[in-house]
């Protein structure tokens, strides 16, 4: 596979409605068309830690074009969100990296992921270009910045911890940490953190 991988899909809606002043049929036709590149870079360090021989850092880049046309949907019925079609026309940038440890004991060779960091936004094109409506109205084309963080240091614990953070009020909108333990008996320990601004926050 390529690193340019275009995509394009058609959606068809049909609607059979009983004792609608309207009509009792509505349909609707749209598509999307998709545009991802992307690449991988990728490191090997060769170490004598222990059972650890080897880790390979690999990092990669995506970015992805995607449109859907405006079309107008006044017309048709709507019972619940996922009757509207909303237009895109966005690029989404991310970036993943991706730490694997190679270990060898006793002639047997295995392979850990201690680390996963993926970071993405997406920038609207229609929110960038769009008429303001006053002298106050400003445009914001940045979605919020996602992270998302994993760690597993060792087989028997992982961590991990995912953020939405508003770049332009600039706080996080929400996060959430988590630490996992187990052992070989089965015993588990479970503990997280979430934090939803304007909404509830615990811990468990």
């Amino acid at each position: 596979r390529g690193p340019l991988k275009p995509s394009a899909a058609v959606r068809a809606t049909f609607y059979e409605i009983t004792d609608h002043p309207d009509g009792r049929y509505f349909d609707r036709y749209l598509y999307d068309a998709n545009v991802d590149l992307t690449t991988t870079f990728a490191r090997v360090y060769y170490t004598e830690m222990g059972d650890l021989t080897a880790i390979r850092n690999s990092v990669r880049p995506k970015l992805t074009y995607s449109y859907i046309p405006e079309a107008v949907q006044s017309d048709m019925p709507s019972f619940d969100s996922i009757d509207r079609i909303e237009a895109a026309n966005s690029l989404t940038y991310s970036l993943n990296s991706t730490l694997t440890g190679r270990l060898e004991k006793n002639g047997v060779r295995s392979y850990q992921n201690y680390a996963f960091l993926d970071l993405s936004q997406t920038y609207n094109i229609h929110e960038a270009t769009r008429k303001l409506t006053g002298p106050t109205d400003k445009r914001r084309p940045l979605s919020e910045a996602n992270g998302e963080l994993i760690v597993k240091p060792a087989d028997w614990t992982t961590m991990t911890a995912k953020g939405k953070y508003d770049v332009y009020e600039h706080w996080f909108t929400s996060y959430n940490a988590s630490l996992n333990a187990s052992d070989r008996r089965g015993d588990r320990l479970d503990v997280s953190y979430r934090f939803v601004r304007n909404g509830a926050s615990y811990l468990e």
